[in-house]
Parts: structure tokens; sequence; C-alpha cells
């Protein structure tokens, strides 16, 4: 990329350098996830998950955690879902065909999901969840 090919959208600009620059899925998300926090956003947690092409396969979870960077895990594929998957606040939306999922973290008591407890404690306000 040029000088001259810059859009005037930075993160994309970025974005799409990264592409043409040959980076890892873990570089792109981690270097994604800063320049979100850089540019003032109350990011702590971010999860991307993909199904393989063939479903018996499994699939892939990528997680950036502030502060503790990148981490990936590869999920066999299974007849009977695991408990932790049952329990997430994914699962949720996906089951009940939601398009988000919102949910304040500052109220008493523990959270609906593991995961929102872990980020109670971190200190997040609030959470958010998109289906892509």
């Amino acid at each position: 990329m040029t000088g001259t090919d810059d859009t005037g959208d930075p993160l994309g600009d970025w974005l799409i350098r990264q592409g043409l620059e040959g980076a890892t899925r873990e570089e792109v998300l981690e270097g994604y996830c800063n320049k979100l926090v850089e540019a003032g956003i109350a990011l702590m947690r971010l999860h991307v998950a993909q199904s393989s092409f063939r479903p018996r396969y499994g699939g892939l979870g990528l997680e950036w955690v502030i502060g503790a960077g990148i981490s990936c895990q590869h999920f066999a594929f299974s007849e009977q879902p695991g408990e932790d998957w049952l329990r997430s606040p994914l699962y949720h939306v996906l089951s009940n065909e939601l398009d988000e999922f919102r949910q304040r973290l500052d109220s008493p008591g523990p959270e609906r999901f593991l995961v929102l407890d872990e980020l109670k404690a971190r200190g997040g306000p609030r959470t958010t969840l998109f289906r892509g």
C-alpha cells in the first residue's frame, strides 16, 4: 500500500496492510484489539470462534485479554456439547437466535455465565456480545 491508497480510515488501512503483508490471524487480532484500546474503546476481552469447514473437525477459538494477549483453542468435534459451551453467553445467543447480548456487570451477586463473573472480577462494567 502506498500513501495514495489510504482510505482515511486508519484502522481499516492497518487491517488491509496486515493482510497484504501476510500477518497471522493472531497478529491481526492482537494488533486490532490493542488499536481499539489505544482509540479509547473500553475493551477487556474479545473472543472469535470459527467452525471448521468440515464440522467433524470441530473449530477454533482465538481470545484476546487485555494485559495477557492472545490464546488459541482448538475444539474437537463432539456429539455431546461440553458443559462450558452450554453455559456460555455465545451458546445462549445462538440457541435463542439473538443478534446480540448485553448485560451490565455492576450488580451484586454472581452472573448467569461464568465468563461474566471473570470480567466482573476484573472490573468490567458491562458486556456485549454480537453474533456475526
